[in-house]
């Protein structure tokens, strides 16, 4: 691109001038730049790119993607298949489409050289079979970030943040369409397990993780990392849309319920007062639920990991 600028279009434009005004041009939304690779003309890379790989299922040209998964074949096979169809002759080079869809964050490359695609993901019939009571599970920490109205998160936002939470937290997550399980931990003392789901109407998203008796920190420690990059990809995808804090029953989640009840932010400050063996109470369904603020381990701190590896370089000082 740079080449056909200096060449054709403003001979003798200095390269640092032009690559200043791709990126401002990518900023904008003119046009599209990953890495190296720029599309001068978004709107066709959409409809004869990524188009015939991220279409629904309904469309005809669409590639068949079993568990949201499809190897490069099926994809350059479906990108042929709608040119073809549409009796438009140009050259795709589908590893540069596909590399833009990962970098763009609509896919995620596996180890196999397959290309998982959330959009794409089978929802899940029966959340108890995948998420089931196990007699060593002993903590259990959940919180919920809820739409105030009249907003919801923006569709597809789930969608890029099971990508994000593979890249930065588990490459072997479990995922469904708007549920994810993520895990941390090399072994069973550390290790910590966190259910996402997103409810159908876009509104709200509860966040459980649970682990060995004594795993709090872990417990805690996942939860934080989960929530952290759900709320960075929220102001990305969903900018403007405003949430609260709820704080999960430790009640209803431990036993697995439906229907979960919570705590807002301000009742459990207003338990703070009295210290941890606070009682907080929330009417859900008719039912008075019941949970004490160390049950929901509000106030136990959590040690960053690098302030842990601050205090392991200062004890071999002692």
């Amino acid at each position: 691109l740079v080449q056909i600028i200096e060449k054709k279009e403003c001979p003798g434009q200095d390269k640092e001038v032009i690559e200043k005004v791709v990126d401002f041009l990518d900023e904008a939304g003119e046009v599209v730049r990953v890495d190296n690779v720029v599309s001068v003309n978004p709107c066709w890379l959409s409809q004869y790119a990524i188009g015939p790989v991220m279409a629904p299922h309904e469309m005809r040209w669409h590639a068949e993607a079993p568990d949201g998964r499809m190897t490069r074949d099926e994809a350059e096979k479906a990108i042929k298949q709608y040119l073809h169809d549409h009796k438009i002759r140009i050259r795709l080079n589908v590893d540069t489409v596909l590399k833009m869809l990962e970098d763009l964050g609509f896919c995620i490359k596996l180890e196999d050289g397959s290309y998982m695609f959330p959009a794409h993901l089978s929802p899940l019939k029966h959340l108890c079979e995948m998420w089931k009571k196990e007699e060593d599970k002993k903590v259990y920490v959940g919180r919920r970030h809820f739409c105030s109205s009249p907003f919801i998160f923006s569709p597809g936002t789930f969608c890029f943040f099971q990508r994000q939470a593979c890249v930065e937290i588990d490459k072997l997550a479990r995922m469904w369409r708007n549920v994810i399980i993520v895990a941390k931990g090399e072994v069973a003392s550390t290790y910590a397990q966190c259910l996402v789901t997103m409810d159908k109407h876009l509104r709200a998203v509860d966040f459980v993780a649970r682990g060995r008796e004594g795993s709090e920190s872990q417990c805690l420690s996942l939860l934080n990392d989960v929530t952290r990059v759900w709320e960075y990809i929220v102001a990305k995808h969903s900018p403007g849309t405003e949430y609260q804090t709820g704080y999960l029953s430790r009640k209803h989640i431990t036993e697995h319920k439906e229907q979960i009840a919570f705590y807002s932010e301000e009742v459990v400050n207003d338990g703070k007062k009295n210290g941890p063996s606070a009682l907080v109470r929330v009417v859900s369904g008719g039912e008075e639920v019941v949970d004490t603020l160390q049950d929901l381990l509000v106030l136990l701190p959590v040690q960053p990991e690098s302030s842990k590896v601050v205090q392991a370089v200062l004890n071999c000082g002692q």
